[in-house]
Parts: structure tokens; C-alpha cells; sequence
């Protein structure tokens, strides 16, 4: 929308630079993302129940490509599965996409690497 009317707003509109610009990147973010769960096997959404394969899999393939497929609804929907993946494989172990159990130092030169 702010292409599509900046000729009729004003200059310093057109110049402004807000949140809204946020979504490009987060976009660009969750791509590689994409990719995997097109490539995966099996998907914890699907095999819960909460997603249809058959209307996931081409809505996926679109947002990959940067086209039009209900982005926002896609977004939660891959943040989900993800963190869905990442919560099972804390249960048995693994270390998909887990970064919580590597030591944080804290001021004074300590570290929770014994909480962990």
C-alpha cells in the first residue's frame, strides 16, 4: 500500500521509516526455514492434527518462492512447528536448534554452566 499511494503523500511520509518495514527481513528469515519443513518428512503440525498436509505443503512452496499465501497465518505456523521440533528433541536429548544449554557468563565472571 505505501508504493502503491506514496505519489500522493507527502514527502517526509515517503521518506519515513516505521515497523512495518520489519516484515522484509522476517521474511527473508524464516526462508531456509521453509525450506526445511518442505524437505522434511514429517511435520509434529500435521501428525497432531492441527494442519492439513495437502494445503500446507503448497502454501509452503509459495511463501519459499516470496509469493502470495496467507503470510501471517504461515509465520505462526512455521514458528510453531519449530518450536514444536525443538521441544521434543530437548525430551530425548538432541540438539535440534538448541542454544539453552550452552553456559551464559554473568557479571562478575560466573557462569550457569552448573544450572545447566
Amino acid at each position: 500500500m505505501r508504493c502503491a499511494l506514496s505519489d500522493l503523500w507527502a514527502l517526509k511520509l515517503q521518506r519515513r521509516r516505521s515497523k512495518a518495514l520489519f516484515n522484509f527481513p522476517f521474511q527473508e528469515a524464516l526462508r531456509p526455514l521453509t525450506l526445511l519443513l518442505i524437505k522434511a518428512g514429517d511435520l509434529q503440525l500435521v501428525e497432531r492434527g492441527f494442519v492439513d498436509r495437502a494445503s500446507l505443503l503448497p502454501r509452503l512452496e509459495r511463501h519459499f518462492h516470496g509469493l502470495d499465501c496467507n503470510e501471517a497465518q504461515l509465520q505462526h505456523i512455521i514458528l510453531l512447528e519449530f518450536w514444536l521440533r525443538n521441544r521434543a528433541e530437548n525430551r530425548i536429548g538432541g540438539k535440534f536448534c538448541n542454544m539453552s544449554k550452552q553456559p551464559i557468563a554473568v557479571k562478575g565472571g560466573k557462569s550457569n554452566a552448573d544450572k545447566v
